[in-house]
């Protein structure tokens, strides 16, 4: 029985190689992949993280890292009037329009009573007044032209685990609110603090079963976005897990190496850097990336065409000024599945029968690539 091959162009569609945003520890490193005009796209964003001491980290980070390499621009504003749209730097900031006690005017202190709760504790008791006015908060951003990309609370010390439950509620009121009235606002859910007491003893232990209540919640919808600002902390450069036990429990805290270098929010500039390469990936995947080390430039001029002679052979054919010494294929793993050394206009290869799904196929030189997305069914 012969195969029917059906072949897809992609260059203007992304495919998700998970269909669900989280940012946690294993995305740190990946920021280095996010393709250029993607980073653009992040260039126009306006990135809001209200909240109080802890989240000075998020912008301190992405200051350093825009420093280290200047592809990754940031704009950050701590007072006034957030800044107006611009294409040339993430602009990033903390700032509200009102709060609990405001009704109205420029707030750069955020906290659970303004995001979602009475400070009640240990109950936490979801306050509907402070959560519309969060809401009116974003309305007046986004029908004043101030439009928000993305925004997500920035947790701060807040013992025992019930706060959690409010949390929930609000930010998921947050998210049926921007969809409802059709805005491009991206609401995420966060985790917290796991350093200083919250790292000790029945502390962090309950730290950790609080953020496990909103990792959990978020897994139970696919259209949920977490930055996992616990988990990301929890680990160092070299991959380290960081641990504590309390009750014959095991958890994770802070590692050491993130409360290393300039102090900031709590932490130190090294876990500082760690959250801001985990925010480019994370507003980058909002922007529309795919996540995948092979995603290519949806911008870029389509200068190669695949096409299916039958049975498994295929051709690239190419524009006349391209010079490549290499033609290669790859899974939307990145795993290589074939590659060869080819001069001529016209690339032959050949993908087995029994290898289905989406492909890569890229000519190369030492200095550029061109790139194709293709699906075979």
């Amino acid at each position: 029985m012969n195969v029917n091959w059906i072949f897809l162009l992609l260059l203007n569609m992304n495919i998700l190689l998970n269909g669900q945003i989280i940012a946690d520890h294993s995305v740190v490193e990946l920021y280095d992949n996010i393709p250029e005009s993607f980073i653009h796209k992040v260039k126009e964003m306006w990135l809001v993280v209200p909240g109080e001491s802890h989240s000075a980290a998020y912008r301190y980070g992405l200051i350093k890292l825009s420093e280290i390499d200047s592809k990754f621009t940031v704009s950050v504003t701590e007072s006034g009037v957030p800044e107006a749209f611009r294409e040339t730097a993430l602009r990033v900031s903390r700032a509200t329009w009102g709060d609990l006690d405001n009704e109205s005017g420029w707030i750069y202190s955020y906290g659970e009573e303004d995001w979602c709760c009475y400070t009640d504790y240990p109950s936490y008791t979801y306050n509907p007044v402070a959560v519309e006015r969060t809401k009116k908060s974003i309305q007046y951003c986004n029908s004043n032209g101030i439009i928000i990309s993305a925004i997500g609370f920035a947790h701060c010390y807040d013992d025992g685990k019930n706060i959690a439950n409010s949390y929930i509620k609000a930010t998921t009121e947050y998210i049926s609110f921007c969809e409802k009235n059709g805005y491009v606002t991206k609401v995420f859910f966060t985790t917290g603090p796991i350093d200083s007491y919250m790292a000790l003893g029945a502390s962090g232990l309950e730290q950790f079963q609080k953020w496990e209540i909103i990792r959990d919640s978020v897994r139970n919808s696919t259209k949920y976005i977490l930055f996992d600002y616990s988990d990301i902390l929890s680990y160092n450069d070299s991959g380290d897990l960081s641990t504590s036990i309390h009750d014959g429990i095991i958890f994770p805290v802070i590692h050491p190496d993130n409360l290393k270098g300039s102090y900031t929010g709590h932490i130190g500039s090294v876990g500082a850097l760690r959250l801001a390469k985990a925010m480019w990936w994370i507003l980058a995947r909002i922007s529309g990336w795919d996540g995948s080390v092979t995603a290519i430039d949806s911008d870029r001029k389509n200068d190669i065409n695949v096409i299916h002679l039958g049975e498994g052979a295929f051709c690239v054919q190419k524009e006349d000024n391209i010079v490549f010494n290499k033609l290669s294929v790859f899974n939307m793993e990145g795993q290589l599945i074939l590659e060869k050394n080819d001069h001529d206009d016209v690339s032959l290869f050949e993908i087995p029968s029994n290898i289905t799904g989406a492909f890569i196929v890229s000519l190369s030189n030492e200095r550029e690539i061109w790139a194709e997305k293709i699906i075979k069914f």
